[in-house]
């Protein structure tokens, strides 16, 4: 090991110095002076003649500390040989990784290179350009391997987002595991036509695994998977989404009936008894107030309306300090409610509510018939998923909408998107090393003045 001379330095430095320059041999010597240099000269490089010890340069890092490298001559030849430093260049690699972790959290936390660079000037100073550089040269360097495939039936979660590049748009390909929640396969491609799409999940194709496939309600998901699966696979069609397009059918500020036959609609795959039975409850009150000529004008229903809301509100706070989803029927429950609510979609007062929106109900109402194979298909298979939620949180986390419109070329989308993925590996977070041990690491080479 390289000896160190302690006339100046304290017992205690010695133990960093010795970190610093572990793996030296003991051929070399930091002497009193900071001199890092070998005892013994070493012979010429070009002559072959004993070298001499001929002073020192020095090398410096601003705002850290600085290291004296011993420099030899040739008498023979008069040629000079400098000794070699890797420990240097390890320090100045240690600030390189620091500056990068640093320059990464901040970017997964969508702070600009501008407002990393304003950061920069309480630690150490340094300008934009250089931050953008570390994480470029990082994220090109980063190749993230294909999560592998577990069990014979893997969930799998499906969908895709719409980012744009300035104003060009883009299509972002996901393949979740809907065990870990990280993707297994993603892409930004110019289209999402067919063929993308079956190029695109083909890649994980293995005749041995009979995949749980959750997907939003595009009807030409299933073909696709037809064509690369053959019959050996399950295609299960999101609820959420299926709901959202009932909630989408009504008007956005309701009455109190139309509020009624939606939650009624809603209650075929989620139990909304107790909304249900509150809007009852609200429905006699009207008719009550109706038919003893008690007023029922604009402000007591915006009143009623508010007051539903504010009960909606409290049912979800309540599930959420529970841990809990909102409940979901069994099959035998769906099936009965399919019934009863085809019973009542006959039944509905068309002077209570809107012809054009009662055909549209009629038409969502034979769209749900039509999927229905494909909406339930996770009663089936117990500890499947329902919904497509997985990987909508995924997107909500790693590419959000306000941020997917900003991005101007494909690499800055890719490189959003590599930072997420490393981010759920658990990459991003504890630093290499922290901004004091870099400063120690400098402080006991450099000479003291």
């Amino acid at each position: 090991m390289v000896q160190i001379q302690t006339k100046i330095f304290s017992t205690k430095n010695e133990s960093a110095i010795s970190d610093v320059l572990g793996g030296i041999s003991n051929e070399y010597i930091l002497d009193g002076n900071s001199i890092f240099r070998r005892i013994k000269a070493p012979t010429c490089n070009i002559c072959g003649a004993q070298m001499v010890h001929n002073g020192f340069n020095t090398y410096s890092k601003k705002y850290l500390g600085s290291i004296r490298i011993g420099k030899y001559k040739c008498q023979k030849c008069q040629s000079n040989q400098e000794e070699s430093k890797p420990f240097w260049f390890n320090l100045l690699s240690q600030i390189k990784d620091y500056f990068t972790s640093l320059a990464l959290t901040c970017r997964n936390q969508n702070v600009s290179y501008e407002g990393i660079a304003e950061i920069s000037r309480f630690i150490i100073p340094h300008g934009k350009d250089y931050f953008a550089e570390l994480c470029a040269d990082f994220l090109s360097k980063i190749d993230i391997p294909l999560l592998e495939i577990n069990g014979e039936m893997p969930i799998l979660h499906y969908d895709e987002q719409h980012p744009k590049k300035g104003r060009i748009q883009k299509y972002r390909l996901t393949l979740l595991d809907g065990e870990t929640k990280r993707p297994i396969i993603e892409e930004i491609v110019d289209s999402k036509d067919n063929e993308t799409i079956k190029d695109f999940i083909s890649v994980i194709y293995d005749e041995t695994i009979c995949p749980f496939i959750v997907t939003d309600l595009d009807r030409r998901y299933n073909g696709i998977f037809q064509e690369i699966f053959g019959r050996k696979f399950v295609h299960q069609k999101c609820l959420f989404h299926q709901n959202k397009l009932v909630v989408g059918e009504f008007p956005k500020n309701c009455t109190i009936y139309q509020e009624l036959v939606k939650y009624k609609f809603l209650n075929i795959f989620y139990n909304r008894t107790v909304e249900i039975s509150f809007l009852e409850n609200l429905l006699e009150e009207q008719e009550f107030r109706l038919k003893n000529n008690l007023p029922v004008n604009t402000d007591w229903k915006k009143d009623k309306r508010r007051e539903f809301r504010n009960f909606l509100r409290d049912m979800e706070n309540l599930r959420r300090r529970k841990h809990e989803n909102l409940p979901l029927n069994s099959l035998e429950e769906t099936m009965d409610n399919i019934t009863k609510f085809r019973v009542f979609l006959d039944t509905v007062e068309e002077e209570k509510i809107n012809n054009k929106l009662l055909i549209k109900l009629n038409k969502r109402f034979l769209q749900i018939l039509g999927d229905f194979e494909h909406l339930t298909a996770f009663h089936h298979f117990p500890g499947t998923p329902a919904t497509n939620n997985a990987v909508e949180n995924y997107y909500s986390t790693t590419l959000k909408t306000n941020l997917k419109k900003q991005l101007r070329t494909d690499k800055g989308i890719i490189n959003r998107l590599t930072l997420a993925a490393l981010k759920r590996a658990g990459v991003l977070g504890e630093p290499p090393i922290t901004l004091s041990e870099i400063m120690l690491n400098f402080k006991v080479i450099s000479p003291i003045n």
